[in-house]
């Protein structure tokens, strides 16, 4: 199926974890910062572990999932029969040093001979062009095109790939959405991936931007009640009901940066105070 068809289509397939994992290979996920890169990886994790018994190490992953931890290079190429997920990659290796280019192929080169599936997770400038050579299925989320570097396969692949998703400028993909595309026969699939919150400590950060002028008791309770329990804008959302429960229904927030009108909150303290509350 081409990406123009499975985009037109608007199709999104589940994925086959046993032919995905079927034989040693090598993975690319790619994508914009906070464009959901690590939530592929816990997917992939979490939909192997369901039905499969298998070794696997990682570099980089924030959770527990039973996983080796590796930290080293050494450590990396001790590895055989496994599965293994480096997360941001390119803090693993020395990419910008030119000579050490013959060191990393020679690492990759071993660890696929040694029967292991390697999935590494990063931006687009990361994947230089002697990696994405040795490339067998790249996985996209949203990507800035001008950030692949030029003469790179994966800016050729994604450069002719003809689905809506492709603008002059960005390959735009929702949060649940990836594009899958097969080196071997020039496949694509558009294929879900859920959105785990659980393992989203960016989103589960409290707001940056506090209101004026609300009672320091009001905010911290509120930062108690939702603080890592709500995620994005939810728990934007929770967070400004319940200070508008505790000082007032006019007081004017926005959403996003959790800016208040100070007018409008001195207008409600005043009235609260009045009231006797």
């Amino acid at each position: 199926m081409s990406g123009e068809e499975s985009s037109k289509r608007g199709e999104m397939k589940e994925i086959n974890i046993k032919k995905l994992f079927n034989e040693p290979k090598i993975i690319a996920v790619a994508g914009n910062p906070n464009s959901g890169k690590s939530n592929v990886l816990h997917h992939l994790i979490l939909e192997t572990k369901k039905s499969n018994n298998f070794k696997m190490y990682s570099y980089g992953l924030k959770f527990d999932f039973g996983q080796n931890v590796i930290n080293s290079v050494p450590e990396l190429e001790q590895i055989d029969r496994s599965i293994i997920f480096l997360d941001e990659f390119y803090t693993l290796f020395d990419l910008e040093n030119r000579k050490e280019r013959a060191s990393i192929e020679r690492t990759f080169r071993s660890l696929f001979h040694s029967n292991n599936i390697i999935i590494l997770c990063g931006l687009p400038d990361n994947f230089k062009k002697f990696i994405s050579a040795k490339l067998d299925l790249i996985i996209f989320k949203e990507c800035n095109l001008d950030d692949f570097i030029n003469g790179s396969k994966l800016k050729a692949v994604c450069l002719d790939y003809k689905g809506d998703e492709r603008g002059s400028y960005l390959l735009k993909l929702n949060e649940e959405e990836a594009l899958f595309y097969n080196v071997k026969d020039s496949h694509w699939e558009k294929a879900k991936i859920p959105y785990y919150k659980e393992y989203d400590l960016k989103r589960q950060n409290p707001p940056l931007l506090m209101p004026k002028n609300v009672p320091k008791n009001v905010l911290e309770n509120a930062q108690k009640n939702y603080s890592g329990k709500k995620s994005g804008k939810n728990m934007r959302k929770m967070f400004q009901k319940n200070v508008q429960e505790n000082v007032g229904e006019n007081v004017q927030t926005d959403i996003d940066l959790l800016t208040c009108s100070e007018k409008d909150n001195n207008d409600n303290l005043k009235n609260k105070t009045k009231a006797g509350i």
